[in-house]
């Protein structure tokens, strides 16, 4: 059994940094990216090419499937972070980030750097430099901020655990499919498209 870290918050009006100011604190930080936990700058575990292939072919099935299905999405990746706590201090930038238009979640009129929205699905690809410690922790927190699936991907492995809460998964290998189950009905995408090479 596992204890949440965080109990969910209230959504508050944040002042979040500026992309400009991000962007800044990153550079002077030697210009890797970073994740902010409890006001810290903390380092993004380093990525490779067969990470970036993972995340946009899961984002080209995400948009495939939003189209198909006729609802408009927010559909993000790991340039843009997400205010969990309900204030300025915690930002997380997950691999992907998927959003479903809502009144909750307008469509928006210009770009925007950072989100407050709750995303309905967020994925986290294994990196070499990611800790057990450090996933563990993600997913209480994305579970906290009222995500309502996540799956990490480990390339490796060629596996999938999918959460659809904080304190259970169940594990997918190479040759079964992923579907969205409740959270996005009809999704439905063989493993062996995501890990191709």
């Amino acid at each position: 059994m596992v204890d949440v870290i965080h109990a969910p918050l209230e959504v508050q009006e944040a002042e979040p940094l500026e992309r400009e100011e991000w962007l800044s604190l990153e550079n002077e930080q030697t210009g890797e990216s970073y994740e902010l936990i409890e006001g810290e700058l903390v380092p993004m575990a380093r990525t490779d090419n067969e990470h970036g292939a993972i995340c946009a072919r899961l984002g080209f099935a995400l948009k495939m499937y939003s189209m198909q299905i006729g609802r408009l999405a927010r559909i993000t990746e790991s340039s843009g972070p997400y205010y969990t706590r309900g204030d300025d201090r915690t930002a997380r930038k997950p691999d992907v980030a998927f959003t479903f238009y809502t009144d909750r979640v307008p469509v928006a009129q210009e770009p925007v750097f950072y989100m407050n929205a709750v995303p309905d699905l967020i994925i986290e690809v294994i990196s070499p430099g990611n800790t057990a410690e450090e996933m563990d922790d993600k997913i209480q927190e994305w579970f906290s901020f009222g995500v309502r699936l996540v799956w990490l991907i480990f390339p490796k492995s060629r596996r999938v655990y999918v959460y659809s809460d904080n304190r259970h998964a169940y594990i997918l290998t190479r040759d079964e499919k992923i579907t969205g189950g409740d959270v996005l009905p009809g999704f439905e995408s063989p493993l062996k498209a995501i890990f191709e090479d």
